[in-house]
């Protein structure tokens, strides 16, 4: 989704910005305005009302004295010493010779003591409680009363930013009109934007030059700023990117017709703020409403091996399908992440796998204080695998008596970046620095670093909803509305006990009507799907590719290979004793690993 581009506001930047509290100069500079000695009591006896010196006790020198070095630099503590001095100008001037030179202003000094009242004390009092010389406070006293600025530092600094001030603000405008786009699949919570992977910093300074003649800069002047003030990348070439907005852009292109151009563009500004609205209900949290998002991740190879082979066989794959609880902006942890694992010889990934894993997350989950469930889809389901979904969804609803309603939303298609993406970018950068990957356990070991790992199977059953499907719920062409074009089904339940679906066409409207959806003569609180059994079911090409796969690489004689007792057991179609203690010897070894590496 393209965004506008600002200056960032705090340290992250395309490049590291230099720490410059860290220089030497700037680490002697604190250390000059430290304390070397500590406050001294005063001395010089006074007890009048002109000066209350011997009135303050040791407790407020210190509280004084610390709150002066609070700060350790010079501006600071200066405007600390005229907080607390008055200069008044002198009115009868008597010089005792010529050879001085007249005053003209004379300065009272004051402490502040701890009834948040000050206290009047000499020069010298106030000298030896904040550690300073007398030279100092001359100078402080008299450029105060002489200008009536307050103190500034005149050495050092940036000199140049001032003089280039009108290039600077010309760069950042020209820089600012520029759109970005946020990491695809929003992969983590990066603050960096990426701009098109048609540009680059020569190719925009050579922009900035012919669009601002007045304001010319150095092409190393526009890098500076490109990199010090903003966090922008390049993206690399797009893919996976929403075909009508592709279509849209292209068809504005070619568009000379005006009124056609104008009816394009708002079709598009409308098709992003659909996509808008999805993201909106995902992003906003609701009192008494839990969020699911769910997706199947990319299918995963077995084996991973870095043999040129591998590219052109058939390998086994390993299904991930991940469920997140909470709003987008919710943290991923095995709290809130659950990794649905199987793989090809033990289940497809068909709709009976998605649906008994939400019914699955559903009835383990506790829903305290939660009236509404939100099922946020991937976008990419079928109407098949939908309905198969709704269905399991109202046959649950019928069974509730807490939860009172039910909603599955669908994205706009091409925009389905949902919460499951962004646990799927950590685990594929982890998987890419593995060369190698013989075992499910092994992908199972990385899955677990960011979400609660559940294998189908053994710790999550699987049942035929979709026969289920078949036999209590009408084909969607009979439902009450177009199920295609819904982005919403709002799944309820009345006071008999019957469950109404209702379809919404737009993310924020309420105006569908529910009805049921079950076929004549059945209640959807009667379905009661059959367990579907794990099977060894690969296809002979497949097993053959496999076989040639691992020969190539381990031998003839890699069914003898301990590591590799996985693959014997699907080609072979036979239960191989012992492969089950293999998992806790994985395990352990990859513990082992782990704690080899912390202490590296």
């Amino acid at each position: 989704m393209e965004v506008n581009i600002t200056p960032t506001t705090d340290q992250k930047t395309r490049k590291k910005i230099r720490n410059t509290a860290e220089w030497k100069r700037n680490q002697q500079k604190k250390i000059r305005y430290s304390p070397h000695t500590l406050p001294v009591y005063p001395t010089c006896g006074h007890k009048t009302n002109a000066f209350q010196c011997t009135s303050i006790t040791m407790t407020e020198i210190k509280e004084f004295h610390s709150k002066f070095y609070e700060t350790k630099e010079k501006v600071v503590q200066d405007n600390f010493i005229l907080k607390y001095c008055k200069t008044v100008p002198i009115k009868r001037k008597r010089p005792k010779n010529d050879r001085h030179t007249q005053k003209v202003f004379q300065a009272q000094f004051f402490v502040l003591t701890l009834q948040k009242t000050i206290l009047p004390v000499c020069k010298k009092a106030f000298m030896d409680i904040l550690c300073i010389t007398r030279r100092r406070i001359d100078t402080v006293t008299r450029n105060f009363f002489n200008t009536s600025l307050p103190p500034k530092e005149n050495r050092g600094g940036d000199r140049k930013l001032v003089m280039n001030r009108a290039q600077r603000d010309s760069v950042m405008k020209f820089i600012n009109k520029f759109k970005a786009i946020e990491s695809h699949y929003c992969r983590g919570h990066s603050s960096r934007l990426y701009l098109s992977s048609t540009l680059n910093i020569r190719l925009m300074w050579k922009m900035y030059m012919k669009e601002n003649i007045n304001f010319p800069v150095k092409e190393s002047y526009f890098r500076l700023i490109f990199n010090t003030e903003y966090n922008i990348g390049f993206g690399t070439p797009r893919t996976d990117v929403c075909s009508t907005c592709l279509q849209l852009t292209e068809k504005i292109k070619r568009c000379n017709d005006q009124d056609t151009k104008a009816r394009l563009l708002t079709e598009k500004k409308v098709h992003k703020m659909k996509a808008e609205a999805f993201y909106q209900i995902l992003r906003e949290p609701e009192e008494g409403v839990v969020i699911f998002s769910f997706d199947c991740q990319k299918n995963q190879v077995l084996p991973k091996v870095p043999d040129q082979q591998a590219y052109y066989s058939r390998q086994i794959y390993m299904f991930n399908f991940t469920v997140v609880r909470g709003t987008s902006k919710s943290k991923l942890n095995p709290n809130t992440v659950t990794c649905f694992c199987w793989t090809e010889n033990e289940y497809d990934k068909s709709s009976n796998e998605i649906a008994s894993c939400i019914h699955h997350v559903l009835n383990s989950s506790n829903f305290t204080d939660i009236h509404t469930i939100k099922l946020m889809c991937d976008g990419c389901a079928g109407q098949n695998k939908n309905t198969t979904l709704i269905s399991m969804c109202c046959n649950w609803l019928a069974k509730q008596n807490v939860i009172s309603k039910t909603e599955v939303v669908f994205p706009v298609r091409g925009h389905s970046f949902i919460p499951p993406d962004r646990v799927f970018g950590h685990i594929e950068v982890e998987c890419k620095k593995k060369e190698i990957i013989l075992e499910p356990q092994e992908y199972l070991h990385i899955f677990s670093k960011y979400g609660t790992v559940l294998k189908v199977g053994k710790d999550v059953e699987i049942y035929d909803w979709k026969t289920e499907t078949s036999k209590f719920i009408r084909p969607p062409g009979q439902w009450h509305f177009v199920f295609s074009k819904m982005k919403r089904m709002i799944i309820t339940k009345n006071s008999k006990g019957v469950v109404l679906v209702r379809g919404e066409g737009v993310y924020n409207s309420n105006i569908g009507m529910g009805k049921p959806i079950t076929k004549k003569a059945r209640n959807i609180i009667n379905m009661k799907p059959t367990k579907i059994p794990i099977r060894n079911v690969v296809s002979s090409n497949k097993k053959t590719d496999v076989n040639n796969l691992l020969t190539a690489h381990y031998g003839n004689e890699w069914k003898n290979d301990p590591g590799l007792i996985f693959y014997k057991f699907v080609i072979e179609g036979d239960e191989i004793p012992g492969y089950v203690e293999e998992d806790n010897i994985l395990c352990e070894r990859h513990a082992i690993e782990d704690e080899i590496n912390v202490a590296v």
